[in-house]
């Protein structure tokens, strides 16, 4: 029931935003006084009435396209942590506290985990080639669009237009950086219980199958992957976040030390031109 009504509310704020999307590449075409002919960028290389009422309607699919894909991944993504955390629950109730069990019972746990891992295996070979080409569209995009915003020289519209895609290219990142990280956090979320694992009694049944639960959980990273490239943990996010930052504060520096030359070179020339009229 609460993926359900997880899907829910994720399609009616995916579809609020592509309505917006929507309305926002049409006032692009159709709607500023800017939307001549020649402004129509995005009916290129055809810019015509005709073809740009055609891309209008490519619109509605694109922008379906651009925010749906996220809440599909962030659907699966939820399901995935919340069958490991249920997992994770189920163990730490199951053995929390007792040292004494039997070793069939640990290892129902265990084949329960493969089963799982299995799972997001399965996920990430389909979801990796969606979340590698985000990453690969929207950064670059935040990027290209964060120069147009900052250094100026666009019209009020376009200017609140762009800001509007960089917010939209920012939550969708969030959004897939979030639950992929969640799905990383809770598949791993069962080491430290295993480890914690006593027993009044050593019994090489179960001291053999915690070693290959441990095995599998300090073994390879288990998670959303891009493209299989790498696995989105935090600390992957973190670096991202930080190098936009740091871009976008390079960014403001060259704009500043920029507006600094133009002062500059602007009072050069009055002070030149006014010595020649005094001369």
């Amino acid at each position: 029931m609460k993926y359900r009504s997880f899907a829910l509310a994720g399609t009616v704020v995916g579809l609020c935003g592509v309505c917006l999307n929507i309305a926002a590449m049409l006032f692009i075409i159709y709607g500023s006084n800017e939307s001549s002919v020649s402004y129509r960028m995005i009916c290129l290389p055809w810019s015509s009435d005709l073809a740009c009422g055609f891309s209008s309607v490519f619109v509605v699919y694109s922008s379906a396209a651009w925010i749906l894909t996220i809440v599909f991944i962030a659907f699966i993504c939820n399901i995935l942590s919340g069958q490991l955390a249920q997992l994770t629950y189920d163990f730490t109730e199951t053995f929390g506290g007792v040292t004494n069990f039997e070793a069939k019972l640990l290892d129902t746990f265990r084949r329960n985990f493969n089963i799982l891992r299995r799972s997001v295996e399965l996920a990430d070979d389909m979801l990796s080639p969606l979340i590698a080409f985000a990453y690969c569209t929207h950064i670059p995009g935040m990027i290209f669009l964060l120069y147009q915003v900052v250094s100026g020289g666009t019209g009020i519209s376009y200017t609140l237009i762009a800001s509007f895609w960089i917010m939209g290219s920012s939550v969708n990142l969030a959004i897939i950086s979030y639950f992929a990280v969640t799905v990383h956090e809770k598949a791993h979320s069962l080491r430290r219980h295993v480890h914690d694992l006593q027993t009044e009694t050593f019994d090489p049944e179960i001291a053999q199958i915690q070693m290959l639960f441990l095995a599998r959980l300090d073994g390879p990273e288990i998670g959303m992957t891009a493209l299989g490239c790498f696995v989105i943990t935090k600390e992957r996010v973190l670096a991202v976040i930080s190098t936009l930052i740091t871009y976008f504060t390079i960014l403001l520096q060259f704009k500043g030390l920029c507006s600094d030359d133009v002062n500059a070179m602007a009072t050069a020339n009055v002070s030149t031109t006014t010595d020649i009229y005094t001369t």
